[in-house]
């Protein structure tokens, strides 16, 4: 890497830090790569070396287009040079940092080591120790902005015994400003906080005197009112609209001017609230601007704010700026995928949604997608194996919508939705069945406590067996189980899904996912047709109707590296059949085994429990396994190799099973009953490399894998670890997965 260097130019190759007392130092494991993130340049590691050597070894010539400078600017990396000047403000740089976080009195000395036009830059920390706060001092005078602060003094970020530093200082100022806004103090800033530090308070300890700026601005500590508020739906960035025609509207104490209409005026009045006269709170129209946003039909909103002074009260005029976005969208994804018996599919999906249908913010979305799957085997049959179409239509409406709400005010930062929704499926699988699903729903979206949350008190599915053949007949005749799930089946209930993370663009830490649901259906059928008595299954409109109650969770976390990412889940989902069913419908039934899931494995093709489906010579076997029950594990490393280029290393386990066996009681597949004692003798275990090219907006993913465990196999036989041959070609052959998709597997 320095054969290449200009004339006086070194290399910096290395920067080490050094505490010259250890002792004093708080977590110094810690510490030093916070000052290894302030260190300018940073020296190039590992894989980053191989950069490096790219980026000196294209465009020798320095030319600014061509192939080879689009190679070296994506895929190279510079060197680090080393720069006199740098390296001093960098110490300069840590020395304030260690200020910042309560190391008073710190210092940084600075040593090179040159070598071979290579620099070894050596940072000597020293210092007495990390200050802790012990006392806090609160202004101590009555203006009604200090009592009101008081009242909230519980909140405070500043605590007694913690180590001090700059940044909570910071948020506690911005806090106290926040309160003053929320209260009617308009033009409070964090600006009007300050604090002095008493450093000489005790052995590294320190005490805080938080004050009130004092001004001669009679205002400035003055409560603000509301007043007038002047709506402009469709304000342009790009184009002066002096002189346009416009249409002012009264509605609701809000003056619409506009254009054309873009929203109804009963619409902006429900986001658009708060009270004439009331005392201004700066949250309560931060959330409206993002209630707004929310609607998905602006791409800029903003408010300004005309002051009014009177000799009793002060007020806020509000001008509401919105800009329209985009009113439609297309989408379009394709996506491979293959499975045991040489089968290779594809699936082809498209969407249009219009965000504003009625003028109302009403989202339509209308969804397409068709698949086809063909076997590649010498025994292959029909080109087309399987055939799926599917379409959906769905209407959201800002707000919720019930029979006992009267008052559809919107409140809080997000927008609630009521959303129906009505779609069908049809799966033709040749040799085999035809079915077709109906589904059908109503419900809710909203956010609270930070849980994005639906609930659907209506939710409705027919499933209608069309067809099936003689092979699947003589299959289903063997198995209670399976003939059970190809019925015609009424699945008529209601469900209710959460989710939340802590993932935010400003927080580098560690982070989670977090998704539970809870589904139950045929409880009201049930009680209804229970008058009539009759034997089970009963039946409305001559379709029997399905009984189950059904709970998943899935639990992601994430875990920053200093290179790269470490990501797990672990996945739990339970069914339980009863009352007028004894299995789940099929169309609910769990799955494992596939590009996001235990990817040793093809889809459908695991458990449940140790049972196994023997494929015929000709791969035409009705091969997809499931159950009502599912426990999955992933574990996953993931890592930059160049630019764009991204590796992964992960292992995978898990399995479904059966919760009722009263199905298959004669039937091999009983075996996959769930038993505690039993259960986890059955977990399936995969590992494997993954590629991933990763342009932020797309991730193209190449994974292969292999399994470790069968559960399929005998007791004592299950680990295959002594059976791995990378080299055999039938080992390959029965055992290597690939798997090629879109976007992470989680």
């Amino acid at each position: 890497m320095t054969k290449n260097l200009k004339e006086g130019q070194l290399l910096h190759a290395k920067t080490n830090f050094r505490f010259a007392n250890p002792e004093k130092v708080t977590r110094p494991g810690s510490l030093k790569p916070a000052l290894a993130l302030i260190a300018r340049p940073v020296p190039a590691r590992g894989l980053e070396k191989l950069q490096v050597r790219m980026y000196q070894s294209v465009n020798k010539k320095g030319k600014q287009k061509g192939v080879a400078y689009w190679i070296q600017r994506k895929f190279g990396r510079p060197p680090a040079i080393y720069n006199d000047l740098l390296a001093e403000q960098s110490r300069l740089v840590m020395e304030k940092y260690l200020q910042d976080i309560g190391y008073f009195g710190s210092s940084i000395q600075l040593d090179t080591v040159k070598k071979d036009k290579k620099v070894t830059v050596n940072y000597t920390i020293t210092s007495s120790g990390q200050y802790i706060i012990r006392e806090i001092y609160r202004p101590a005078d009555t203006l009604p902005l200090t009592v009101i602060l008081a009242k909230r003094e519980g909140e405070t970020l500043l605590k007694k015994g913690r180590p001090y530093t700059a940044t909570l200082l910071s948020g506690e100022r911005s806090r106290l400003a926040d309160i003053a806004n929320e209260n009617g103090y308009y033009e409070v800033t964090k600006e009007h906080f300050y604090y002095f530090v008493d450093t000489t308070a005790g052995d590294l300890q320190t005490d805080i005197y938080l004050r009130l700026k004092q001004s001669t601005d009679s205002s400035l500590y003055q409560v603000y009112h509301l007043g007038d508020s002047w709506v402009f739906p469709d304000y342009s960035l790009q184009r002066d609209t002096t002189g346009w025609l416009v249409d002012t509207v009264y509605f609701d104490k809000l003056t619409i001017v506009q254009s054309k209409e873009v929203l109804r005026p009963n619409v902006l009045s429900r986001l658009i609230w708060q009270d004439d006269n009331a005392v201004f709170s700066k949250k309560e129209q931060s959330q409206t601007i993002n209630r707004l946003l929310n609607l998905g039909i602006y791409k800029f909103a903003d408010i300004r704010f005309e002051t009014e002074i009177r000799p009793d009260t002060h007020f806020l005029h509000r001008r509401i700026y919105l800009t329209p976005g985009q009113m439609r969208d297309l989408g379009a994804e394709f996506q491979l995928n293959s499975r045991s018996g040489n089968f290779l599919g594809t699936e082809v999906s498209g969407s249009f949604a219009h965000k504003n249908l009625f003028h109302g913010a009403e989202l339509f979305t209308v969804n397409v997608s068709t698949g086809l799957e063909t076997n590649l085997g010498p025994n292959a049959g029909p080109f087309v194996n399987t055939l799926a179409v599917g379409i959906s239509a769905g209407l959201g409406l800002p707000g919720i919508y019930a029979p006992f709400i009267k008052n559809r005010k919107i409140r809080g930062e997000t927008l609630p939705r009521t959303t129906f929704t009505i779609g069908d499926d049809y799966q033709k699988r040749e040799g085999f069945f035809t079915l077709n699903s109906f589904n059908l729903s109503a419900g809710y979206t909203w956010k609270q406590g930070g849980w994005q949350q639906s609930f659907s008190p209506l939710s409705v599915n027919l499933v209608n067996t069309l067809q099936t053949s003689a092979k699947l007949d003589s299959l289903l005749d063997q198995n209670r189980r399976l003939r059970t799930s190809f019925e015609n089946v009424l699945i008529v209930g209601l469900n209710y899904k959460a989710s939340r993370t802590n993932q935010s663009i400003a927080y580098k830490g560690r982070y989670y996912f977090w998704r539970v649901g809870l589904e139950s259906a045929g409880n009201v059928l049930n009680l209804g047709t229970s008058l009539g008595g009759g034997e089970r299954p009963r039946k409305v409109v001559g379709v029997p109707f399905s009984q189950y109650l059904k709970a998943d969770s899935d639990i992601r976390q994430y875990f920053p590296l200093r290179f790269g990412l470490l990501a797990g889940r672990f996945s739990l989902g339970v069914g339980y059949p009863y009352g007028n069913a004894v299995v789940l419908p099929y169309i609910k039934q769990y799955f494992t085994g596939g590009a996001s899931s235990i990817r040793a494995f093809r889809i459908r093709t695991l458990g449940p429990g140790s049972y196994e489906t023997k494929l015929a010579d000709d791969g035409s076997n009705f091969v997809d396994q499931t159950g009502d029950m599912k426990i999955e594990m992933n574990l996953e490393y993931r890592f930059p190799i160049i630019s764009y280029l991204k590796g992964a290393v992960f292992a995978d386990a898990g399995n479904v099973w059966l919760t009722r066996g009263d199905a298959d009681e004669d039937t091999p597949e009983a075996e996959g009953l769930f038993q505690f004692n039993q259960f986890y003798k059955e977990i399936a275990v995969g590992t494997g490399l993954g590629l991933r090219v990763d342009f932020g907006v797309a991730v193209i993913r190449l994974d292969w894998a292999f399994p470790l465990r069968k559960p399929a196999l005998a007791e004592g036989s299950r680990w295959i670890l002594s059976d791995i041959s990378f080299l055999n070609g039938h080992w390959r052959r029965d055992n290597v997965v690939w798997n090629i998709a879109i976007g992470y597997p989680f």
